[in-house]
């Protein structure tokens, strides 16, 4: 079993006290099951200590700020553990850094149907670039309302916008599901902090 910590000062960061850290491991795709989840709070100079982590990979997700604020960046040392997720093959030589920003941004798009007309009542999706499908929180669905939806708290990337008249809830998480619609999305982009609009048919 390993343990992971941030007890080790950081200097010249901020820290950020009373968030709730949570490594979702690989199975089940990394589906949430809190009665397993490894968790812990960051105290008051934000450091955080999980212990018994069996070796794995892991997703890396952390609640208690407010809208528009994700993880940006994590570290153990000079390694990246967000590339796409957090390995752990032995037991961790340096404290994890996460870093977190406050610049995520809004995507807006119409849902059109075959006549180019809008179409209300479809649901729209915002799906990750393929390297970065792991990780289940970049991922938004929303219901279109007369041809509008609006994506909010959208990581800064590239994205591909999918917009279906009936599809099951989540459906567009599943890798193999979204592949065979490939072709039919739309690029989607959002940059730091800024509102850009899309279309989808």
């Amino acid at each position: 079993m390993l343990r992971l910590d941030t007890r080790t000062p950081v200097p010249g960061a901020q820290p950020v006290s009373w968030l709730s850290v949570r490594l979702i491991p690989r199975e089940e795709g990394f589906g949430i099951r809190p009665w397993t989840e490894p968790v812990a709070r960051t105290d008051e100079n934000g450091a955080f200590e999980i212990r018994g982590l069996p070796p794995n990979d892991y997703q890396i997700a952390v609640n208690g700020f407010g809208d528009g604020v994700y993880i940006r960046n994590a570290m153990i040392g000079s390694e990246p553990a967000l590339d796409p997720v957090l390995r752990l093959d032995s037991q961790p030589m340096a404290p994890l850094l996460i870093e977190v920003a406050n610049d995520a941004g809004r995507v807006a798009a119409s849902v059109l149907d075959a006549s180019r007309a809008p179409a209300s009542g479809g649901r729209a999706a915002l799906v990750p670039e393929l390297r970065l499908r792991v990780r289940r929180n970049l991922f938004r669905g929303q219901l279109s309302v007369d041809g509008a939806v609006e994506f909010e708290n959208v990581v800064p990337g590239s994205y591909t916008l999918f917009a279906w008249d009936r599809v099951p809830e989540g459906a567009w998480t599943n890798v193999g599901f979204i592949r065979a619609y490939e072709t039919s999305g739309e690029p989607a982009r959002q940059d730091s902090g800024r509102s850009d609009t899309e279309e989808a048919a």
